[in-house]
């Protein structure tokens, strides 16, 4: 805490009586009235006085607790408006109740008169009236209209200081605001809003819509937020958001120099706060629909039963939850016979659970690049054909295959080409020429 903070309390605990002690007042009155008279002439006539040294003069400054305090309703301030001056004067418990819309013609700023409203004395015979909440309340509510016009130029900070200077509305998640709300009826709704109105904000706050096609509810929905008649809960940088783009009329690529955000969590942040208010409002809306939906079941007569018909023996909703039962069964039954399909198992995953089992067993150490396990599936004929057990053709006795010809050596005559099992006669095999001879190569003519 600061000096002029320390200062600022010190003085509205005097003036609220709470620095003053009647027993020590006293007795300074008394020691102060048996103090010997060294004024000459009568009081206060100075043409009468005598000029001499003086003794037991009466003291220049006195303790507070020995100084009853005047009766005051508040303390006010006034001063040229920047940011930081206004959070120091709000820290004080002062809050803001005009702002000249002209600038000053020597600062160039404009002046802000905020007032705190003293908490009466322990001998006031009336008790406080809430009158500083009614000026608070008109200055918010004409706040809201004038930004858009000379405050353009604020910071969205300071604007949102300006229309919450106690926080209410973003501390605690707005429970403050919450409990002091005005709050929106259908038919007040309907005179703001028609119902094309509220289904662009539900498509919007769902991704659907462009930012560009709700602008023009953007001021309405500011002014109903910041005047208490929607109370949702809103992050402090989506309410800042809230006073530069509904009330402020500033665009993106603005708030992207100001705040220092990209356009992206500009529009996202923005765009979850327009979802709560859809929400509410929405809210309101199927309340009042819920309410003349059971004011026409209450009101319609009960149809009587006819002649010889006994009332059912369950409720509707036992029968639909019979009916919701065996639709349930119904639909399992249908999944069950698709997956039985021939066509749909030729893409199932063979083997058996063990044998998945046991082959991921194996390779716990080490990651393999495949697994395979016996299935079990019938063989396939070479045509394609599936064939069960029964059917499977008898296996063919085995051809044996040709002995190969020995090669022999060159200075022996070959020997007989042997017969095959099959009757038929093997190849001769070609005479070798013998060593180091070379074929004779033909002249040219």
């Amino acid at each position: 805490m600061g000096y002029g903070q320390r200062a600022l309390d010190l003085l509205t605990a005097f003036y609220e009586g709470r620095l003053f002690d009647e027993q020590a007042a006293t007795a300074a009155a008394g020691a102060l009235a048996a103090s010997p008279a060294t004024m000459g002439g009568a009081a206060g006539d100075i043409h009468t006085e005598a000029i001499a040294p003086r003794a037991a003069l009466p003291p220049l400054l006195a303790p507070l607790r020995t100084v009853r305090p005047a009766k005051l309703h508040y303390l006010g301030t006034s001063f040229g408006l920047t940011l930081e001056l206004f959070n120091f004067w709000k820290r004080a418990g002062l809050k803001p109740i005009y702002l000249r819309q002209t600038p000053n013609e020597l600062t160039g700023d404009h002046s802000c008169i905020m007032v705190r409203q003293l908490a009466p004395q322990e001998d006031a015979a009336e008790p406080p009236s809430p009158w500083l909440d009614a000026f608070c309340e008109d200055f918010t509510r004409r706040m809201t209209a004038l930004l858009g016009y000379e405050f353009r130029q604020y910071a969205p900070p300071l604007g949102l200081a300006l229309l919450d200077p106690t926080q209410r509305l973003i501390r605690n998640g707005g429970a403050a605001a919450a409990e002091t709300a005005h709050a929106l009826t259908k038919a007040e709704l309907d005179v703001f809003m028609t119902s094309y109105d509220l289904k662009r904000l539900e498509s919007y706050s769902r991704g659907q819509l462009d930012y560009h096609v709700v602008v023009d509810l953007l001021p309405l929905v500011a002014r109903l937020y910041f005047t208490l008649r929607l109370p949702v809960a809103l992050s402090p940088l989506q309410a800042t958001l809230m006073v530069a783009l509904g009330l402020q009329h500033k665009t993106v690529t603005q708030l992207e120099k100001e705040l220092g955000l990209p356009s992206n969590q500009i529009l996202a942040l923005f765009g979850k706060a327009l979802k709560k208010v859809a929400g509410h409002l929405n809210t309101i809306v199927e309340q009042v629909i819920a309410t003349q939906i059971e004011a026409e079941q209450a009101a319609a007569p009960t149809p009587a039963l006819p002649e010889g018909a006994a009332p059912a023996g369950r409720t509707l909703d036992e029968d639909l939850a019979a009916a919701a039962k065996e639709a349930q069964r119904a639909l399992t039954r249908k999944q069950q016979a698709l997956l039985k399909d021939p066509a749909l198992q030729k893409f199932a995953i063979k083997g058996s659970d063990k044998a998945w089992e046991s082959a991921l067993k194996l390779s716990r150490d080490k990651i393999p690049a495949s697994l395979s396990v016996a299935t079990g599936a019938a063989k396939k004929h070479a045509r394609g054909k599936v064939l069960g057990e029964d059917e499977l053709p008898a296996e063919e006795p085995a051809v044996p295959t040709p002995a190969r010809a020995q090669p022999q050596p060159q200075d022996e005559a070959p020997a007989a080409p042997a017969q095959e099992q099959t009757g038929k006669p093997q190849r001769k095999a070609a005479p070798q020429q013998p060593a180091g001879k070379k074929k004779p190569r033909k002249e040219a003519a």
